[in-house]
């Protein structure tokens, strides 16, 4: 995966594009890192997963790449909050491309960079060369496994594994799915300021715990209400 994603990243360098990050898919959305060449990678990829929008859930939702050669000029209304922690973040461009066979979806490759940047064609064709590649091994690697825990294991980086492990936490505490577990966790980072390993570390250290939400009953407006006491 290491070797797949440096040679994605000297594809796009001329370009101007700097840094890469590759993801895998739960549920169709980004979960956890398999390879990032710095922390700014890593954190771009984390911002996707905690606010759902940025350019790598569109990639997985249109199915094509998502070419933006300047945040700031981007058209995509729904990236607001996205576009303005990633500028904050330094990040200028951003191309992100689904890893997927067919239509079995199976993570995304993020690359960005510092300055507005785009690729030619030829740029293109290599970095769509590269993902078919990488969408085979994150393929092999789920077949050969045949448990999602040997993944964590060996293919996937130590940052998965704990997210992996806070959300299966989470899901027995919800009583809830996985995918509302995972919601579960990027909402509280979002709303914490923090990052979704930070929270899911919280959870596997038993420092944070979450609980069922509350749910009341209607009530009907012409049955008599308690007053109010100050």
């Amino acid at each position: 995966m290491e070797r797949l994603c440096r040679a994605a990243l000297a594809a796009a360098r001329p370009a101007g594009l700097t840094s890469v990050c590759a993801s895998r898919l739960i549920d169709d959305r980004p979960r956890g890192v398999v390879w990032a060449s710095d922390p700014r990678a890593r954190r771009i990829d984390d911002l996707q997963v905690v606010l759902g929008e940025g350019p790598g859930i569109t990639a997985i939702t249109e199915g094509g790449p998502v070419l933006v050669p300047d945040l700031r000029g981007q058209w995509r209304q729904g990236w607001v909050t996205f576009e303005r922690a990633a500028v904050e973040l330094g990040v200028r461009s951003i191309c992100a491309f689904p890893l997927q066979i067919g239509a079995v979806r199976l993570g995304v490759l993020t690359l960005h960079g510092t300055e507005p940047a785009s690729l030619d064609a030829a740029q293109l064709s290599e970095e769509l060369a590269v993902c078919d590649d990488l969408s085979v091994a994150l393929l092999v690697a789920d077949a050969g496994s045949g448990d999602w825990s040997s993944v964590l294991d060996g293919a996937l980086d130590p940052p998965l594994a704990i997210t992996s492990q806070a959300a299966g936490m989470v899901m027995v505490q919800l009583g809830s799915t996985i995918a509302e577990a995972m919601a579960r966790l990027s909402a509280h980072a979002f709303g914490a300021g923090l990052s979704l390993e930070e929270v899911s570390r919280a959870v596997v250290e038993r420092t944070l715990r979450f609980q069922p939400d509350r749910f009341y009953p209607e009530t009907d407006p012409d049955d008599p209400q308690p007053l109010a006491r100050n």
